[in-house]
């Protein structure tokens, strides 16, 4: 091992941006964040104290308010905690901050997928069955609690198998501090920089070698996420489509003889379908490429982690 005598090279450093990048970087996730939490608090603010009263408008907004709730807890705490752990090595927060801060994007991720979901079947309901009463305020937060706790649920392993690892053991702390304190004269030099050290830990997932929970979770979170949401938005809006296109004829038939109001009708048709391709593509266009390296960044660690098992 090499023998390290300065302790700017054990300090927390910048490792994933090259310097000229860490400003832009810093600056661009710091506006992200602040838009995020401004642009939320606006939404839950305007649709709680503005929005329409009535039972339909009402249920819309609570899932709404509770998609902008989910941001605005990403971007409140999940951001600037991401942008941190990729600027530096080490992390100086307690050790439980690990935990918190991989189970906190995927609660993040799972809530803003189900209510989504959520949506689409609400406007599912809402065209096949306009006569039929809606689903009320209390059914609403229901839903929305249930998603949280499914989500939170979801990701609680995350929770169980992340790992505040130390930095450095023991004995290498003691013979650094040793090497740094010899010429000092200040008496309390060492327990100074002890204590530095020991506070630097590095975040790690610890799951069960060989059990393959890692496999199973992995495609359980990629299920849940990406391939059942999008499934269900898939079939939701085809359906809503459908009937809108049923409505659509019979509003022909009656106003075949009138062409301003025929013509309106056609551009509404083709708007709802446009607006409902759109959601869709968005949707799967947004989430793919997170998927995709989420998986890939899983397979690394993984096979990684074993060669490092097995080298030591």
């Amino acid at each position: 091992m090499t023998n390290l005598t300065s302790i700017d090279l054990l300090l927390p450093e910048f490792v994933s941006l090259p310097r000229w990048l860490l400003i832009p970087f810093i600056m661009v996730s710091i506006i992200e964040s602040i838009i995020g939490i401004l642009g939320n608090v606006l939404v839950i603010f305007i649709l709680l104290f503005f929005g329409k009263s009535n039972t339909l408008q009402a249920s819309h907004n609570c899932f709404i308010i509770n998609l902008a709730l989910s941001d605005f807890v990403l971007c409140l705490f999940t951001m600037p905690l991401n942008t941190y752990r990729s600027l530096y090595i080490y992390m100086t927060f307690p050790p439980a901050f690990c935990k918190l801060a991989d189970s906190f994007p995927a609660i993040n991720i799972c809530v803003s997928s189900l209510t989504i979901v959520a949506i689409s079947i609400y406007r599912y309901l809402l065209v096949y069955y306009p006569h039929k009463q809606s689903i009320g305020i209390l059914s609403t937060c229901i839903i929305m609690v249930s998603i949280w706790l499914l989500a939170i649920g979801a990701a609680s392993p995350l929770f169980i198998y992340s790992r505040s690892i130390p930095a450095y053991d023991e004995p290498l702390i003691d013979a650094l501090v040793k090497d740094i304190c010899s010429e000092s004269l200040d008496s309390s030099c060492e327990t100074k920089y002890s204590i530095a050290y020991k506070r630097l830990h590095v975040c790690h997932e610890s799951w069960p070698n060989h059990s393959g929970l890692h496999l199973l979770y992995t495609i359980f979170m990629l299920f849940l996420q990406f391939i059942l949401p999008i499934f269900i938005i898939c079939i939701t809006y085809y359906q809503i489509m459908v009937k809108l296109r049923e409505r659509f004829r019979f509003r022909f038939l009656m106003k075949r003889h009138n062409i301003t109001a025929l013509r309106h009708e056609i551009r509404r048709q083709r708007r709802n379908n446009v607006l409902l391709l759109l959601i869709v593509s968005l949707y799967a266009i947004s989430w793919l490429p997170f998927n995709i390296s989420y998986i890939l960044v899983t397979y690394t660690n993984r096979f990684h982690t074993s060669g490092y098992l097995v080298i030591n």
